[in-house]
Protein backbone atom coordinates (compact mmCIF):
# COMPACT_ATOMS: atom_id res chain seq x y z
CA UNK A 1 0.00 0.00 0.00
CA UNK A 2 1.62 3.50 -0.79
CA UNK A 3 2.43 5.51 2.09
CA UNK A 4 -0.08 8.20 1.12
CA UNK A 5 -2.94 5.81 0.94
CA UNK A 6 -1.52 4.08 4.40
CA UNK A 7 -1.48 7.92 6.03
CA UNK A 8 -4.84 8.39 4.93
CA UNK A 9 -5.91 5.33 6.92
CA UNK A 10 -4.10 5.59 9.96
CA UNK A 11 -5.55 9.54 10.28
CA UNK A 12 -9.30 8.22 8.99
CA UNK A 13 -9.09 5.10 12.06
CA UNK A 14 -7.77 7.76 14.66
CA UNK A 15 -10.65 9.68 13.84
CA UNK A 16 -13.40 7.04 13.61
CA UNK A 17 -12.06 5.77 17.13
CA UNK A 18 -10.96 8.17 18.67
CA UNK A 19 -12.97 8.95 22.12
CA UNK A 20 -14.39 12.07 21.41
CA UNK A 21 -16.42 10.68 18.94
CA UNK A 22 -17.91 7.95 20.24
CA UNK A 23 -21.07 7.39 18.47
CA UNK A 24 -20.68 10.34 16.21
CA UNK A 25 -17.81 9.39 14.34
CA UNK A 26 -19.09 11.38 11.23
CA UNK A 27 -18.52 14.85 13.45
CA UNK A 28 -14.36 14.47 13.18
CA UNK A 29 -14.74 13.56 9.99
CA UNK A 30 -16.60 15.89 8.37
CA UNK A 31 -13.87 18.51 10.05
CA UNK A 32 -11.22 16.49 8.52
CA UNK A 33 -12.56 16.89 4.95
CA UNK A 34 -13.95 20.36 5.48
CA UNK A 35 -10.19 21.29 6.32
CA UNK A 36 -8.70 19.10 3.57
CA UNK A 37 -10.63 20.59 0.95
CA UNK A 38 -10.42 24.83 2.34
CA UNK A 39 -6.30 23.26 2.57
CA UNK A 40 -5.87 22.61 -0.92
CA UNK A 41 -8.46 24.65 -2.82
CA UNK A 42 -6.18 27.44 -0.89
CA UNK A 43 -9.00 29.03 1.09
CA UNK A 44 -7.29 29.03 4.46
CA UNK A 45 -4.60 32.25 4.31
CA UNK A 46 -3.47 31.54 7.77
CA UNK A 47 -3.85 30.29 11.05
CA UNK A 48 -7.30 29.31 11.90
CA UNK A 49 -8.65 30.20 15.59
CA UNK A 50 -10.22 26.73 17.29
CA UNK A 51 -12.06 26.81 20.33
CA UNK A 52 -10.25 24.82 23.29
CA UNK A 53 -9.55 23.32 26.56
CA UNK A 54 -11.45 25.33 29.35
CA UNK A 55 -12.81 28.29 27.09
CA UNK A 56 -8.71 28.83 25.65
CA UNK A 57 -8.48 28.84 22.15
CA UNK A 58 -5.82 27.89 19.75
CA UNK A 59 -4.27 29.11 16.65
CA UNK A 60 -4.86 26.05 14.54
CA UNK A 61 -1.78 26.25 10.86
CA UNK A 62 -1.31 23.87 8.42
CA UNK A 63 2.12 24.43 8.75
CA UNK A 64 2.04 22.60 11.99
CA UNK A 65 0.72 19.72 11.76
CA UNK A 66 0.47 18.50 15.12
CA UNK A 67 -2.26 21.30 15.81
CA UNK A 68 -4.53 20.80 13.32
CA UNK A 69 -6.03 17.55 15.51
CA UNK A 70 -7.52 20.30 17.60
CA UNK A 71 -10.15 21.25 14.95
CA UNK A 72 -11.04 17.06 14.60
CA UNK A 73 -11.49 15.75 17.88
CA UNK A 74 -10.91 18.83 20.54
CA UNK A 75 -8.17 16.53 22.20
CA UNK A 76 -6.12 15.16 19.56
CA UNK A 77 -4.13 12.62 22.62
CA UNK A 78 -7.04 12.34 24.44
CA UNK A 79 -5.81 10.21 27.59
CA UNK A 80 -2.81 11.83 27.43
CA UNK A 81 -3.96 15.40 27.78
CA UNK A 82 -6.95 14.08 29.97
CA UNK A 83 -4.48 12.82 32.36
CA UNK A 84 -2.75 15.92 32.29
CA UNK A 85 -5.37 17.98 33.04
CA UNK A 86 -6.72 15.89 36.08
CA UNK A 87 -3.42 15.43 37.47
CA UNK A 88 -1.87 18.96 37.72
CA UNK A 89 -3.14 21.13 40.14
CA UNK A 90 -3.04 25.54 40.67
CA UNK A 91 1.03 25.85 41.58
CA UNK A 92 2.19 22.97 39.87
CA UNK A 93 4.85 23.60 37.65
CA UNK A 94 4.81 21.26 33.74
CA UNK A 95 7.57 21.07 31.69
CA UNK A 96 6.92 20.88 27.94
CA UNK A 97 9.39 19.85 26.12
CA UNK A 98 9.23 20.12 22.77
CA UNK A 99 5.91 22.20 23.23
CA UNK A 100 5.29 22.75 19.01
CA UNK A 101 2.51 25.33 19.10
CA UNK A 102 1.38 24.66 22.95
CA UNK A 103 -1.56 22.21 23.12
CA UNK A 104 0.00 20.91 25.93
CA UNK A 105 1.28 23.95 27.38
CA UNK A 106 -2.42 26.19 27.08
CA UNK A 107 -4.30 23.25 28.59
CA UNK A 108 -2.04 22.69 31.60
CA UNK A 109 -2.58 26.63 32.26
CA UNK A 110 -6.08 26.44 32.58
CA UNK A 111 -5.48 24.19 35.62
CA UNK A 112 -3.60 26.76 37.39
CA UNK A 113 0.05 25.17 36.53
CA UNK A 114 2.65 27.11 35.61
CA UNK A 115 4.56 26.05 32.20
CA UNK A 116 7.81 25.81 31.05
CA UNK A 117 7.44 25.26 27.09
CA UNK A 118 10.54 24.45 25.60
CA UNK A 119 10.34 24.21 21.69
CA UNK A 120 13.73 24.59 19.93
CA UNK A 121 12.14 25.41 16.01
CA UNK A 122 12.25 29.35 16.06
CA UNK A 123 9.41 29.56 13.86
CA UNK A 124 7.13 26.79 15.81
CA UNK A 125 8.12 28.87 18.98
CA UNK A 126 6.71 31.90 17.68
CA UNK A 127 3.59 30.09 17.14
CA UNK A 128 3.82 28.81 20.07
CA UNK A 129 3.97 32.41 21.68
CA UNK A 130 1.33 33.55 19.74
CA UNK A 131 -0.66 31.12 21.31
CA UNK A 132 0.36 31.84 24.73
CA UNK A 133 -0.87 35.61 24.24
CA UNK A 134 -3.81 34.67 22.57
CA UNK A 135 -4.77 33.12 25.98
CA UNK A 136 -3.36 35.54 28.17
CA UNK A 137 -1.06 32.97 30.02
CA UNK A 138 2.29 34.83 29.58
CA UNK A 139 2.48 34.70 33.45
CA UNK A 140 1.88 31.16 33.47
CA UNK A 141 3.30 29.72 30.47
CA UNK A 142 7.27 30.57 30.40
CA UNK A 143 8.57 29.76 26.59
CA UNK A 144 12.14 28.96 25.72
CA UNK A 145 13.30 28.75 22.11
CA UNK A 146 16.22 25.98 23.08
CA UNK A 147 16.46 22.56 22.46
CA UNK A 148 17.67 20.08 25.15
CA UNK A 149 20.30 17.46 24.49
CA UNK A 150 23.03 15.59 26.97
CA UNK A 151 25.95 18.08 26.01
CA UNK A 152 26.45 21.91 25.07
CA UNK A 153 26.34 22.40 21.08
CA UNK A 154 24.69 23.72 17.92
CA UNK A 155 22.15 21.73 15.62
CA UNK A 156 20.37 22.17 12.66
CA UNK A 157 16.65 21.17 13.72
CA UNK A 158 14.51 20.07 10.98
Amino acid sequence: MPDTLRSLRQTLRFLVLHPVSAGRPWVPLLAFVRWQLRKRLHLIRGPVCADFVNTTELLVDARFGDSVGVLYTGLPEFWEMGFTLHLLREGDLFVDCGANVGTYSIAAATTGASCLAIEPVPETCAALRENVALNHFSERINCLNVALASAAGTLRMT
